[in-house]
């Protein structure tokens, strides 16, 4: 059932008996904060705009995961002045951004994770998340490897 924790999967459902699960993601919808408000905006624009088959009210971890992987990415290729691979991954070390979640989020040198925010939510009655904690900053990511 993991891919039904977003809210395009829980539209539609039987959602009464998953009010009070938990989910743990980098980003909720309603997150606070000027760059999240502005990124709906902008996704909800974009919707009407292109008349894409999405829902213009609707924003998940994976969409901003992927927007912030994009922004990191060619901020990383603009300092490196380059698209060579390995130019573009020496690049990452320090780069950051405000990003929707409300965080800023900042690559770390030594591995090139992304330091970026938590939360942890419970489905409610609408198919969407409540937001019941938030981590104060981005913390430092911990990679975890058998190897090491």
């Amino acid at each position: 059932m993991a891919s039904t924790w977003w809210k395009p999967d829980l539209e539609g459902l039987n959602t009464e008996p998953l009010v009070g699960h938990l989910n743990c993601w980098a980003y909720l919808q309603n997150a606070k904060g000027a760059a999240n408000a502005k990124f709906l905006k902008q996704w909800a624009d974009y919707v009407k705009a292109k008349n894409v088959p999405f829902k213009a009210d609707v924003a998940i971890d994976p969409m901003v995961s992927a927007y912030d992987a994009v922004h990191l990415w060619a901020m990383a290729a603009a300092k490196a002045n380059s698209f060579d691979v390995p130019e573009v991954r020496k690049a990452f070390a320090g780069l950051s951004f405000d990003c929707p979640s409300g965080y800023k989020i900042q690559m770390t040198g030594e591995n090139n994770y992304a330091s970026r925010g938590v939360f942890i939510g419970s489905v409610n009655e609408k198919q969407g998340f409540d937001v019941l904690w938030q981590s104060k900053d981005a913390p430092k990511p911990v990679p975890f490897s058998p190897y090491s």
